[in-house]
This record gives C-alpha cells, sequence and structure tokens, in this order.
C-alpha cells in the first residue's frame, strides 16, 4: 500500500465494503470512509455471577481449571472474576460452563465487560480502555442503573477522571457498581460525594477496593494452584 510503512492494530479499521482501512480513515482500495472499528484487545477475563455466598475459590478453582490455564481468581460475596492466559480458553469456559448448576444455583458466566466501550477516560467507543488499581465497588444500586447511567451520576458529582465502570448482578432487586478512577484523590472524592447517598431511591455505600502496595486487594490476586 502506497505510503504505508507500517500495519499495526492502532491504524487498522475495517472498511464498510469489507476492505482494509488505514490511518485517515478512508479504504486504499475503494476509497470509501470506514466506521472506524478498532480490532479489540484480547479478552480474557470471565464475570461469574448468581454465586452462592458459601462458594469458595477452590469451588470455581474445580469449575475452571479443565478449561486452561487460569491467571487470577477474584471472589466477591455473591459474584467473582476468574482471568484465563488464553483467550481461546475463557471463550471454552463460557461455553461449557454459563447456566450449570453450583451449589444450589443456576450461574451466569460471561465476558467481563472492561475491554469494550466501558473503558476508556472519556467512556468512548472504539479504543482499548485504560485500567486503574484506584478501584471502587459502589453497592445497593438500582438494577435498572446501566453503565452508562452510573458513569453519568458519577460525573453529575463532579467525578471525571473514570478509567473504567460496569454494573454486576448482586440480587434480584440491586447492582454492585465496578468504577477505575485515575488516582487516590478521585476515589476519596468520590466516597465523600457518594457515600449513603440516595441514587434512582436506592441508598448506596462506597467502598474503597484500591490495589495498595504489596497488596492485592480488589483486583484478584494472582492464582496459586493447589498442591
Amino acid at each position: 500500500f502506497p505510503g504505508i510503512k507500517q500495519v499495526t492494530p492502532k491504524n487498522l479499521f475495517v472498511c464498510v465494503f469489507e476492505c482494509v482501512v488505514f490511518t485517515r480513515g478512508v479504504c486504499v482500495s475503494c476509497h470509501q470512509p470506514s466506521q472506524e472499528t478498532m480490532v479489540p484487545p484480547p479478552n480474557r477475563r470471565l464475570y461469574v455471577g448468581n454465586l452462592d455466598r458459601t462458594v469458595r475459590e477452590s469451588d470455581l478453582e474445580d469449575l475452571f481449571l479443565k478449561f486452561g490455564r487460569i491467571v487470577t481468581i477474584d471472589i466477591k460475596m455473591g459474584y467473582g472474576f476468574v482471568e484465563y492466559d488464553h483467550e481461546q480458553d475463557a471463550e471454552e469456559a463460557v461455553r461449557n460452563l454459563d447456566g450449570i448448576d453450583l451449589c444450589g444455583r443456576r450461574i451466569l458466566v460471561e465476558f467481563g465487560r472492561g475491554g469494550g466501550p466501558r473503558g476508556g477516560p472519556m467512556g468512548g467507543r472504539g479504543g482499548p480502555p485504560t485500567r486503574s488499581d484506584h478501584r471502587l465497588e459502589i453497592e445497593n444500586l438500582s438494577r435498572r442503573l446501566s453503565w452508562q447511567d452510573l458513569k453519568d451520576e458519577l460525573r453529575h458529582w463532579g467525578i471525571e477522571r473514570i478509567c473504567f465502570a460496569d454494573v454486576v448482578p448482586d440480587s434480584r432487586e440491586t447492582n454492585i457498581g465496578l468504577v477505575e478512577l485515575e488516582d487516590a484523590e478521585e476515589v476519596r472524592r468520590c466516597i465523600r460525594k457518594l457515600d449513603n447517598r440516595k441514587i434512582d431511591g436506592f441508598r448506596v455505600r462506597v467502598v474503597d477496593c484500591s490495589v495498595r502496595s504489596g497488596s492485592s486487594r480488589g483486583g484478584g490476586r494472582p492464582y496459586s494452584p493447589r498442591r
């Protein structure tokens, strides 16, 4: 292609006519504008929902280890995350485990949504997300609240430096908001502004889950197989 010295995922787009599109957003074959859909980064992190409160890390290990090498297991009250070393292993786990029975409950297994449009400092679509160790969980959110609504609510209270936001089910009535911010000051500001405040009729609790130096709190500890 004339003028193209190097092709990388950063300048590769998909043409609406299935040709190849480069940085200026115009197909070098048909000269039509692109949809500017960037090649997505690999997604190896799975969300595991509707867990019984008695489920332990070893229970998730027994289920997920058969599909590939696990990097982290991060279990909460009622939900958790499992990250694989390879995306293909994560895909296989979703196909085989979504909807199975675990401790008397039908669990939900799906890709964690950090690799999609919920990432990015301005919440825009198209680029890979920025991730941060400065993390919050917002408990007791209304089930009506989407991740877009959550970002809008944060910005309403002056929380602008958002790296990532998502909502995951906690019960039939409520969601938990998962938020990552640029720095510790923004975390403290969010707690001051939103903790114990009503959002959509639900009084929420904001918990600092930031990863501390020498600790993996909030981000899932590195996985070590049982001996």
